[in-house]
Order: C-alpha cells, then structure tokens, then sequence
C-alpha cells in the first residue's frame, strides 16, 4: 500500500492491483492523526481513503482539511475514485464512523455501505450521540432522511440503542441485510476481533454478498421487541426500575425471543434489592448464551450480595476473560477479593480499573486506600494516566481475552451448596 496524499483528518493509500476503494470513517475515540481500523485496513487487499471527524461534528460538517463542507469531501471522494480508476466504492464505519459512513456514502452514492453499531438519530438521550446537541443539531440529524444504498448493518443485540438503530433503518432502507450478534454489547467489532472474526467478515462483505459467521444471526430483533425496548428505553436510563419491571412483566412472554429484555428484567430485580431473583434469571439466560461479559458481571455482584464471595470473583473471571478492558469489571473482582481479605489480588484490579478510566474518581479514592494500607506512594489520575502508557496495558489486557471458560462453564456451580473454605492468600 503507497500513501499518496495524508493529512491530519484525511489519508489515501494506493493498492497496485485493487479497484476498489474502501471509505473507513475513524470512530468517537481516535484522535488525529491516527485513523480507526489503520492496520486492520492494510489486510484487506482494496485502496483506502481514511477520514476523521471532531466528534462534535459527527462528520456533518465534512472533513476539516478539505474545503466545502459535505459538497467539498463528496466531490473529494469523486476525485479520488477517478484519479485510482475506482470501479467498486465501499464505505465502512464503527458506531460514529458508521453514522458517518452511512451519511457520506448516501451523498456520495456508494455501492456498499457496512456498518457497525450505528445509532441514525443523533442527540437521543442515553445514546452516544449527545455530544452532538450543539449549533450542529439541525444538519442531517435522521440518517433515514437519506437515499440509503445497499447497505449491511452489524449491531450487538445487547445494547439497547443499537438495538433500536437497527430496527429503525430496517424499517427505512430499501436494501439493507441486517445482522446481530447475540453476545455484542455496543463494541461488536472488537468482540469479532478477539475471536479473529472480524477481519474474514470484513472480506465476505467486501468481495461477496454473502455472509459466512458462526456469530452472526439475520434480521433485527423481533419487532413486538423493539416496541418494548423503545418504551421503557427511558424510564430504564432514568433508574425507574419499578416502572420497567412492571412493563416487561406486562410482556413477560417476550423474554423468550429477547436476550436484552431478559438481561434488564434481572438488573432490574436487583436494583430493587431482589438478588436471589435476578441470579436465577442470570442462570437461565447464561444457559442460552454463555458469553454475555455483562450477565456474567451482574451475577457477581448478586453473589457479593449474597456474600458468596468465592462465586463472585469466579464471575467476574469470566465477565473480565471476555470483555478485558472494561474497568467495571475489574473493580467488581477487586471487591469481592477485598471481603476475602485479599489485599495484593485486590489492588491489582482496581490499579488496572483506575488506569482504565482514570478519570473515575472513585475508583482513584480506592486505589490510595489501599496503597495507604500497603505503603505504597499514592497515585493520581496523571500518575494512572502515564502508567497506562508506559505498561502497554491495553494491549497486555486484550491479549487475555478468553472464551473457552465462559463456553464450557458449567453454571451448577452456582446453584449448588459449598462448603465454606478458604481461598489462598485469604485472611
């Protein structure tokens, strides 16, 4: 791959035989001049045109380097399809980069349009989307407003508002394949890219129209589903777990056909203090799909609540084996091993929570209680932030990704009596 022409917001790369060109819009966390999906782009064998967006942009505004707004990068893209002798234009986009996808390659009528975890309406409370409640908020503010060409759309059924995304595009394009996977919360490429998915996935879309994945099902949720997602949406984001419970249990027969549902029936028992209820559920819905991080993670804390300690660090094993870098996680376990008496094993976790998101003052307040009771110097959030860095523990973390465990778990450990007895290291 030759780059022939770069920017901060902007890159084109040359491949000697490809004529296609592959549109990657980066995604909400990539700062310029980096580029989502950079090296992962290298493999799949097309020439590259990469964008990036401020993302209180949200790629309304164009490209910033390129002069013109929307009608400057369109007639940009137009310009590098001609200059490479492009025959086959695709556009390909994660969550901001997909809404950003959709929305230039509409306007620049692509062939292909693939995209991942995209919410259509921009500013909708409990989204990702509410950065963009700015001077911006009335330019193309509904993606379904547009002239949406063939387009393949892969969405987490465990995440709410792609849930919904998903539905509400279904609805509105006239050639849209839609796929879901079952376990996915919102990073469903990331979860594809642990597994060595994502790369052969992106291949089939590009070079084929048909899709070969073991993770992937057809179709959206089923639509008595969606329904039911969009009305207690709010009340969900706003913590009115009564009112929640009380509309599901309305709909109780949908649980069969909803993973999603039946995950927020059980968060919903145990915010209102019913954990030996929401455990059960979490069992039964572990039983359908046994790799959900965050069925996993909700079944420790119910343990830690029922003060099986032993149970709920083996939780969130498995929730952190499958979804490594999510800080929660982490602090779920360090919990846990602190009411063993498990100082060293504790301060481990939250140390890599707070250099997670270091940001998140309580978990700072944790780690210098413990470094006090360890004599250990107190870090800070630069300290965590500078220690992230130099460890390289983003990429030390995401090697341990595991499935195996969660797969063949079997979850009678959780139901049966034990003993009480003591871990090592435990006081």
């Amino acid at each position: 791959m030759e780059i022939i022409e770069t920017s901060d917001y902007y890159q084109v790369q040359k491949h000697p035989t490809s004529k296609k060109l592959l549109v990657i819009c980066s995604s909400l966390d990539t700062r310029h001049p980096k580029f989502t999906f950079w090296k992962l782009a290298q493999k799949l064998e097309c020439n590259c045109l990469f964008l990036n967006s401020p993302m209180t942009h949200w790629y309304r505004t164009g490209i910033i380097g390129v002069d013109g707004g929307l009608p400057g990068i369109t007639k940009k893209i137009s310009d590098v399809r001609t200059s490479l002798g492009i025959e086959e234009t695709i556009f390909f986009g994660v969550s901001m980069g997909a809404y950003g996808a959709i929305l230039l390659g509409s306007l620049s009528k692509a062939d292909h349009i693939i995209a991942f975890s995209v919410e259509p309406l921009l500013g909708v409370p409990g989204g990702r989307t509410e950065v963009t409640r700015n001077h911006l908020q009335p330019v193309y503010p509904d993606l379904r407003v547009l002239d949406i060409p063939k387009i393949s759309l892969i969405y987490g059924e465990m995440d709410i508002s792609d849930a919904i995304g998903a539905q509400l595009l279904s609805e509105a394009c006239k050639d849209i394949s839609v796929y879901r996977i079952p376990y996915a919360e919102h990073d469903v490429a990331n979860s594809l890219n642990y597994r060595d998915e994502l790369v052969p996935l992106l291949l089939n879309l590009i070079n084929s129209d048909s899709v070969q994945n073991n993770s992937l099902l057809y179709g959206p949720s089923p639509k008595n589903v969606f329904d039911t997602l969009h009305k207690i949406n709010n009340d969900y984001l706003g913590h009115k777990w009564k009112s929640v419970l009380v509309h599901i249990e309305r709909n109780i027969g949908l649980l069969t056909n909803s993973l999603l549902l039946t995950f927020i029936y059980a968060a919903c028992k145990y915010k209102l203090g019913q954990y030996e209820e929401s455990k059960s559920m979490l069992i039964e819905l572990l039983k359908r799909e046994k790799q959900i991080p965050h069925a996993w993670n909700l079944l420790s804390s119910c343990e830690q609540r029922l003060k099986s300690y032993e149970r709920s660090v083996v939780a969130s094993d498995i929730a952190i084996k499958l979804k490594p870098t999510y800080s929660l996680f982490h602090m779920s376990k360090c919990t846990s091993l602190l009411k063993l008496g498990m100082i060293n094993e504790a301060y481990k976790e939250v140390k890599a929570a707070g250099m997670l998101n270091p940001r998140h003052k309580p978990y700072i307040d944790q780690i210098n209680r413990l470094e006090v009771e360890l004599n250990y110097p107190l870090s800070t959030e630069e300290s965590l932030r500078q220690e992230k860095e130099d460890s390289n523990l983003m990429k030390i973390l995401n090697q341990e990704f595991d499935n195996t465990e969660a797969q063949s778990f079997d979850l009678k450990y959780f139901t049966q009596s034990m003993a009480p007895k003591l871990i090592a290291g435990a006081c």
